[in-house]
C-alpha cells in the first residue's frame, strides 16, 4: 500500500527470517561466533537465552544457514511433548522412519545413527527451541542422550534456545548434572539506539530505499518504545510508515512514532537503554524548571500519603507474622532477618494486603488467609479453604522481581506436600491496550509464574494457564481510577 510513497520495492519490516534482511549488532555478531564455534568444535551443550523480540530464533536460522552439508541438523519448535513423543520427533527430522512404542529401540537405532555420522566426518546438531517449556523429565532425558558420546569426542551437540527464565531451571538442583554441562552460554541483549538505527537503515536499503525516511527524533521514540527488541522495531515502524503514508508524510517524525505506539498499545519503557538512559533522565530532571511548580497530581498523591498515614496510627495494629516472612520452611527466621515486610492488621480484624517495602510500585503478595494467632507452618499459612496468592505487576512489565520469590517458593513447597494438587494460574491486565494485546500479554505474564514452579519441582501437568486479558479486581477494592490491581497473576490450588 505504501511501497509507491516512498519509493520502495518491498515491505522492509515484515517479521520474517528472510536472509536479505538480516542485520547483525555486536551482540548478535558475538553470538553467532560463538555459538558456530562451539557447533564446529563439538562443545556438546549450548545455550542461547533472551528476552521475547530479542532476535534468538533469526540468530539460529542464520546460524543454519551457515553450516555446511556435514552438520545434521534437528529442530524442535515446541517441546511440551510427552517422552516417546519427543523421541519420536527427533527420529522424524533425522529421517529414521520408523515410530518408536519404547525408548530401548530409539536409544538403539540413535546410537547407531549418531556413530555412522562420526564415521562419516559429519557432526549432529539438536535445537530445541522455546527450552523453558520442557519438563524436568524431558530435560533428564536430554542429559541422558548427551552421553551417547566416544572417549575421545561428542557424537551429538545440543543447543538449548529460551527465554531467560530458563536460567531459574537450570539452577533446580535436580538439574545440577545437566547445568554444569553447558560450555556455551551467550545471553542476547536488546539493541542499543546507534544499533536500531543502523538496523533500520540496513532494511531500508534493501527493500529498495535511496533516501533516509525516519527522522533521527523518530529513531530515538523508536528506541524508547521498542526497549531495543527487534521484533518491536519491525512491528512500531511498519506501522509508522502505513500512517505516514495516509498523512501524505515524506519522513516519519516522532510524533508519528508515539501516535503509532499508542495505537498499538505498546507502553513506554521505564528501563530505556544505555544510549537513551540519560536523555531521558535529563527531561525528568529538566521538568520542574519548565514549570516552575508542582504538578495537582503529585499534591493528591502527597495528600492521600498523610491521609493514610493518619488512617494507620488511628488504629492498634498488633504485628502477626505471615508465611512470606518466617524464613525457610521450618526455620524461625524474623521478617527483619529476611529482609522481609510484617504484616500487620486490628485485633481481630480482617488481614490486608501484603506490601513490599523495598519496590512499593513493581509487585506485591498476599494471602488470602485469614486465621488469628500465630502462624507456625506453610500448612497454617496458607488455609484449606482458600490456598492462593496473587502477584501485582507494574506497567508494561514482564518481570518477575525478586521479592515475589518467597511466596512463590512456599506456594511450591505446599504443593509439593500435596502431589494430587492442580494449580490454576490465571493472568491479567488493566485495560489500556486492544484486547488481543491484553490477552496474550497476560497470558505471557501466567506462563512466567508457570516456569518458576516448574523450576521448583512442580510437574507441569499440574499447572494450568490461563490468559484473562482486562478484568477488574473485585478483591483488593482499589481506590477509583487506579489500574494497578488491575495487573496481576492469581496461583490457586484447585
Amino acid at each position: 500500500m505504501y511501497l509507491d510513497h516512498y519509493n520502495l520495492n518491498e515491505k522492509p519490516f515484515q517479521i520474517s527470517t528472510d536472509p536479505r534482511f538480516l542485520w547483525f549488532g555486536e551482540k548478535h555478531k558475538e553470538a553467532f561466533s560463538v555459538l558456530r564455534y562451539g557447533v564446529l568444535d563439538n562443545k556438546g551443550f549450548l545455550l542461547l537465552t533472551g528476552d521475547v523480540g530479542t532476535g534468538k530464533t533469526t540468530l539460529i536460522h542464520a546460524l543454519l544457514n551457515s553450516l555446511g552439508e556435514d552438520v545434521i541438523v534437528s529442530t524442535i519448535f515446541n517441546p511440551e511433548l510427552k517422552k516417546l513423543e519427543f523421541f519420536n520427533y527427533i527420529a522424524h527430522t533425522l529421517n529414521f522412519k520408523k515410530k518408536y512404542e519404547n525408548k530401548v529401540d530409539f536409544l538403539v537405532d540413535l546410537t547407531k545413527f549418531l556413530n555412522f555420522a562420526f564415521s562419516s566426518n559429519k557432526r549432529v546438531l539438536l535445537i530445541v527451541d522455546e527450552s523453558q517449556r520442557l519438563s524436568h523429565g524431558l530435560l533428564e532425558e536430554i542429559r541422558l542422550i548427551s552421553n551417547i558420546e566416544r572417549k575421545d569426542s561428542k557424537l551429538i551437540n545440543i543447543c538449548f534456545v529460551a527465554q531467560n527464565e530458563f536460567n531459574d531451571i537450570l539452577w533446580d538442583s535436580r538439574n545440577d548434572a545437566l547445568r554444569q554441562r553447558i560450555t556455551i552460554n551467550y545471553k542476547l541483549e536488546p539493541l542499543s539506539q546507534k544499533e536500531i538505527k543502523d538496523y533500520i537503515e540496513h532494511r531500508l536499503k534493501v527493500a529498495g530505499a535511496r533516501r533516509n525516511i525516519f527522522k533521527s527524533s523518530a529513531i530515538e521514540e523508536i528506541t524508547v518504545f521498542s526497549r531495543g527488541y527487534p521484533r518491536l522495531i519491525n512491528i512500531i515502524c511498519d506501522h509508522a510508515l502505513l500512517t505516514g503514508y495516509v498523512k501524505g508524510k515524506e519522513k516519519i517524525n516522532e510524533a508519528i512514532i508515539k501516535e503509532c505506539a499508542q495505537e498499538l498499545s505498546i507502553p513506554k519503557s521505564t528501563t530505556a537503554t544505555d544510549d537513551n538512559k540519560s536523555r531521558i533522565e535529563a527531561s525528568k530532571i529538566r521538568e520542574p524548571e519548565k514549570t516552575g511548580k508542582i504538578p495537582v497530581d503529585r499534591y493528591i498523591f502527597l495528600s492521600l500519603l498523610v491521609v493514610l498515614f493518619l488512617t494507620v496510627l488511628h488504629f492498634n495494629y498488633q504485628p502477626i507474622p505471615m508465611p512470606w516472612s518466617i524464613g525457610p520452611l521450618g526455620s524461625k527466621q524474623s521478617a527483619s532477618e529476611s529482609g522481609a515486610v510484617s504484616i500487620h492488621r486490628p485485633v481481630g480484624g480482617p488481614v490486608p494486603h501484603m506490601q513490599t517495602g523495598a519496590k512499593p510500585d513493581r509487585i506485591e503478595a498476599e494471602s488470602a488467609a485469614t486465621t488469628s494467632g500465630p502462624i507456625h507452618s506453610v500448612e497454617e499459612a496458607i488455609p484449606q479453604s482458600d490456598k492462593k496468592i496473587v502477584l501485582y505487576f507494574e506497567h508494561g512489565s514482564n518481570e518477575l522481581p525478586d521479592n515475589a520469590y518467597p511466596a512463590l517458593e512456599r506456594f511450591a513447597a505446599l504443593l509439593k506436600s500435596r502431589p494430587q494438587a492442580k494449580v490454576l494460574v490465571k493472568g491479567y491486565t488493566d485495560r489500556i491496550g486492544s484486547a488481543d494485546f491484553n490477552q496474550r500479554l497476560s497470558e505471557f505474564r501466567a506462563n512466567i509464574v508457570k516456569g518458576f514452579l516448574v523450576g521448583q519441582g512442580i510437574d507441569m501437568a499440574r499447572i494450568s494457564v490461563k490468559g484473562m486479558g482486562a478484568v477488574r479486581s473485585t478483591d483488593a477494592n482499589p481506590p477509583r481510577g487506579s489500574n494497578r490491581f488491575d495487573r496481576r497473576v492469581e496461583v490457586e490450588m484447585e
